[in-house]
């Protein structure tokens, strides 16, 4: 037949390796039993978890060991790899509002160029309808001037617009689902339609 637990609970306080547990008296101890024997609860509790843990503990030692080292190991590769990840995502950042950044600067410029474009060729038109067709080279020196800072002009928009796509693009590589850019890639097609 198997013991009670109420009185196996007793009897491995009153006779626990380590002093300080078990009963102050025998008298505490006898009324421990009285109280199992009536059917009233016990003073006395099973050891807890953490006691029959470090019980076990200090029997196997090795193993308690590895196995210390071994959580403590993976709490430390966990917080390492937490914290790369999070520079990676900051570094992912910077990068992405870099290119987003450089895109908006090229975008401005070649919009601006556009615009002193357009007026310029307004400004060669008006001059070149005003101008005498046997004028002399003195004459026509503005209107040279003029032209050549209007072809300087197209291979700068040129160079800008190339600029302000492979940044956008360059965005999207490093966040393909970046609403921003392809906002702005989008849109910058559209506005290159009309």
């Amino acid at each position: 037949s198997r013991v009670p637990r109420d009185l196996d609970i007793v009897c491995r306080h009153a006779m626990d390796k380590e002093p300080h547990r078990r009963y102050p008296t025998a008298q505490a101890f006898a009324e421990d039993v009285r109280r199992h024997l009536q059917g009233e609860p016990i003073l006395a509790r099973p050891p807890g978890m953490m006691s029959v843990g470090w019980k076990w503990a200090r029997r196997h030692r090795a193993v308690s060991t590895g196995a210390i080292m071994t959580i403590l190991g993976a709490v430390a590769l966990a917080v390492v790899l937490a914290q790369t990840a999070v520079q990676r995502r900051v570094e992912r950042q910077q990068e992405l509002a870099k290119w987003l950044q450089d895109g908006d600067r090229s975008l401005a410029e070649y919009r601006d160029t556009l615009r002193q474009l357009t007026q310029d060729r307004i400004e060669e038109r008006r001059i070149r309808d005003a101008m005498d067709p046997n004028a002399g080279p003195k004459v026509k020196t503005p209107l040279w001037d003029l032209q050549h800072k209007i072809e300087l002009s197209e291979r700068r928009s040129v160079d800008l617009r190339s600029a302000a796509i492979v940044s956008l693009q360059g965005a999207l590589k490093v966040d393909p689902g970046n609403i921003e850019a392809r906002t702005k890639l989008v849109a910058f097609h559209f506005e290159e339609l009309r």
